[in-house]
């Protein structure tokens, strides 16, 4: 993975600067714990059309630890550079991207209080908008599988605020738990439960496993599923 560079000096790019340190083998500086790796496959209309690889980790220790989610994405030529830090409870508290290609840009999502405030920058110029945070608020965006874990880790809320900063949009959705069934995951099968999140105009579907590991996403409106590969 190429390294992510922040536009900006906020807490978030001193977390991935600690995240790189420890890393590459550089003492004291901060406790790095791997919670999760892997990638994913994305097809649309069946249609192989992408990848997707990702780490997530604990850095720091004690009251100022926080979650580092930070992935890679090809998609129909496009590269999507994502990177979010959450607190250990999986509030958001940053989130940042960058896109290449024939439309590229940058987002910046910083947490301030009961709100979040998304500036992007792109060929038009930058712009600047602000989201209102709910009881329990997560950060997705449509073409990003990795982004769902936050989904994932919290299976007990029933309502979330999903803030999509790259479409400009806030979404009130529902979380619903559909309960047990069997999923192939490579030569194995695996007992999965299948999250439904759903609005007004809005439907996605996760598999989940037992470590809370998305292994499946779907968006049917957008013909869209991104298929986690078996390591």
């Amino acid at each position: 993975m190429k390294p992510f560079v922040p536009i900006r000096s906020t807490p978030l790019f001193f977390a991935v600067v600690a995240l790189g340190l420890v890393l590459s083998g550089t003492p004291g500086t901060a406790q790095v714990v791997r919670l999760d790796e892997g990638s994913f496959e994305i097809f649309r209309d069946g249609e192989l059309v992408g990848s997707e690889s990702f780490t997530v980790r604990r850095v720091g220790l004690g009251r100022t630890a926080s979650i580092v989610l930070q992935g890679r994405t090809v998609l129909d030529g496009i590269e999507i550079e994502s990177i979010l830090e959450t607190t250990t409870e999986w509030v958001p508290l940053e989130y940042q991207q960058t896109r290449s290609g024939a439309d590229a840009s940058t987002i910046e999502l910083t947490a301030q209080r009961q709100r979040y405030t998304a500036v992007t920058t792109n060929a038009r110029g930058e712009g600047e908008r602000e989201f209102r945070a709910g009881r329990t608020t997560v950060i997705l965006d449509a073409e990003v599988a990795f982004l769902y874990n936050a989904v994932a880790a919290r299976p007990a809320a029933d309502v979330l605020t999903a803030l999509h900063p790259a479409l400009d949009r806030q979404l009130r959705l529902t979380l619903e738990n559909l309960g047990p069934e069997a999923y192939a995951f490579g030569a194995r099968t695996l007992t999965v439960r299948r999250l439904r999140l759903e609005g007004t105009e809005d439907l996605r579907e996760l598999l989940v496993d037992d470590q809370n590991r998305v292994l499946l996403v779907s968006i049917p409106a957008r013909r869209w599923v991104a298929r986690r590969t078996p390591e």
